[in-house]
């Protein structure tokens, strides 16, 4: 990823002028044929395949790619390519700039368009830098943080300043700005096939040659949990490379019990025959410091163990690596709460419902009445009683009176197609979930600076459409969740991974490392810039926080409230 990639555009009487850093331009007219692609993040997957249709030379960097297909196809251009690419190109014959975001958001592209001008930039600070807008904050993605809400798609946390959404390309002109979405991710036909067995072998074949195709021929590492998402990216890497020198990289806890994955990731790292880095959780949590909760000038979004991640990627360059795998979004897939039960009751497969529900009610503390209240009878209402649900939830309780009906805004009831079974339409939603591009796109941001490319084969467009199809038996099954993970990674993976039942939080590591913070944490409850600005009553705050210092609730709510006052105090 390049940093800082600025380009202004006085649309009444000029050709834009572009930069890279500081103080570098180029002239936009000396591209191929009139045009010039002015920056490009990620890589094309499917690469081999359009210079083998188009009869291109496999000499073509992917930049120049993109350029020869826009000279013959133009705005058809952009669906052709697969991957997580995102780019900005200049047509000169047209007088237009051309933004395209990948299909998922992996890498961002934002603007701002003033009544003469418009500036782009791949990063929010250049943009502010830059001084095209006031840079008062957006009040509306604000208290979405505060109640743990991305802003909406085309939204930042700044007044004026837009993003492309994913799947979208933007053509701007002197007098027009056009969005066109060249990838809807929507409901997809239903796959009907006919036993277990063939929706794991379709599941199987699609995952491993995705990953195949995310890894690169430079030495590469995988980072690796005691579960299944990023152990099913390193079973699909050694199967489709049995020699291939892998490293993974691991977070353990040894000191830490109930936290720590050691015994599965040593017998992982057995099975699929991977160097394997250790990091102990418990050595970095002994380093006590300031600036635990650290923001960012373009978000005030902040993951509690961005320290760790930091540790993590500092010792992975350190090895020479550049590219590294992660597992992120596996929950979405085929995961976060999705229940099989109310479509088996609506399709007639009344039988199989009960024995499911047996099953699921002997290997549970919840009672059989507790069970089919929030697996069955809940989902049902939630997809066919939608003003029942939304907001689904009331905002924190010390958000102000003033902002509630702003918080509705944030949260908008979607468009719900009823044609569809209740399982599979939650999943479609939480597929759309705009917080998983958000914070993808701040965890490959942060890996970007650190030299590391970060690639998530998990966010794929082809599995996203592959996990919108499949029944939601497919991925729930008498209280398992990801029953096709499991069963395409039966073989791959050791026994006790496939078939351990409950994820693992690091709820202790968590609730150490808010102890090891304390004063930071309390300062920030004190002299609060969010309660004058009138976003938060800072009583019910103070009271949470106290409560979750005190061990006496896992609630961390608070998190973002606290996170958005080191951002204000920071860059306001």
């Amino acid at each position: 990823m390049n940093p800082r990639v600025l380009l202004k555009w006085d649309r009444s009487n000029s050709v834009p002028v572009a930069g890279v850093g500081k103080g570098k331009t180029f002239n936009l007219n000396d591209g191929i044929q009139g045009y010039k692609l002015i920056w490009s993040h990620g890589f094309i997957i499917n690469r081999d395949e359009l210079i083998k249709r188009h009869r291109l030379s496999q000499s073509l960097s992917d930049k120049d790619l993109i350029v020869r297909l826009y000279n013959q196809f133009g705005g058809g251009t952009a669906p052709m390519i697969h991957g997580p690419f995102t780019w900005v190109l200049w047509d000169n014959a047209q007088y237009t700039l051309v933004l395209v975001r990948d299909r998922i958001g992996i890498y961002g592209i934002y603007y701002a368009v003033t009544n003469c001008s418009v500036t782009i930039a791949d990063n929010v600070e250049s943009l502010l830098d830059s001084n095209v807008c006031a840079g008062s904050f957006n009040t509306k993605s604000v208290i979405g943080h505060i109640n743990g809400i991305a802003p909406l798609a085309d939204e930042t946390y700044y007044r004026g300043i837009s993003c492309v959404e994913p799947g979208t390309q933007i053509e701007i002109s002197p007098y027009k700005l056009r969005k066109k979405r060249y990838w809807n991710f929507k409901t997809q036909p239903a796959l009907k096939l006919k036993t277990n067995a063939e929706y794991t072998n379709a599941y199987r074949h699609l995952l491993f040659d995705v990953v195949d195709d995310y890894l690169p021929n430079s030495p590469v590492a995988v980072t690796l949990s005691g579960g299944l998402d990023s152990t099913s990216i390193a079973a699909a890497a050694r199967a489709g490379h049995p020699d291939r020198l892998l490293t993974a990289y691991s977070w353990i806890s040894p000191g830490i019990p109930e936290d720590d994955e050691s015994q599965a990731i040593a017998m992982i790292c057995e099975k699929l025959r991977l160097d394997c880095v250790r990091m102990d959780v418990g050595d970095m949590l002994a380093v006590k410091g300031n600036d635990w909760i650290s923001t960012k000038r373009a978000s005030p979004l902040s993951n509690i163990f961005t320290k760790l991640w930091t540790d993590l990627l500092t010792t992975i360059r350190g090895h020479d690596i550049a590219v590294v795998l992660s597992g992120i979004s596996g929950d979405h897939l085929f995961s976060c709460g999705i229940s099989s039960y109310p479509d088996l009751l609506l399709t007639g497969h009344w039988i199989e419902l009960v024995r499911q529900l047996r099953a699921h009610r002997s290997g549970t503390k919840f009672s059989l009445t507790q069970l089919v209240r929030n697996k069955l009878a809940v989902p049902l209402i939630r997809a066919y009683l939608p003003n029942w649900r939304y907001p689904h939830q009331p905002p924190v309780p010390w958000l102000a009176e003033t902002h509630h009906r702003a918080y509705k805004q944030c949260c908008p009831p979607p468009q719900r197609p009823m044609a569809i079974l209740p399982g599979r339409r939650h999943r479609l939603e939480l597929l759309k979930d705009p917080m998983l591009t958000t914070g993808c796109e701040i965890q490959t941001r942060h890996a970007a600076e650190h030299s590391i490319d970060l690639r998530h084969p998990l966010l794929d467009h082809r599995l996203f459409e592959f996990a919108a199809s499949l029944p939601s038996s497919q991925a729930y099954y008498a209280g398992q969740n990801k029953i096709i993970m499991r069963n395409a990674m039966r073989g791959y993976l050791p026994d006790y991974v496939v078939n351990f039942k409950d994820k693992v939080y690091p709820e202790t590591i968590s609730k150490r490392m808010l102890l090891n913070h304390t004063s930071e944490v309390c300062s920030l409850t004190q002299n609060m810039r969010t309660a004058d600005l009138g976003l938060i009553d800072p009583v019910p705050l103070r009271k949470a926080v106290k409560s979750a210092l005190a061990g006496n609730t896992v609630d961390w709510s608070f998190y973002n409230t606290l996170t958005l006052e080191d951002w204000l105090r920071r860059y306001f």
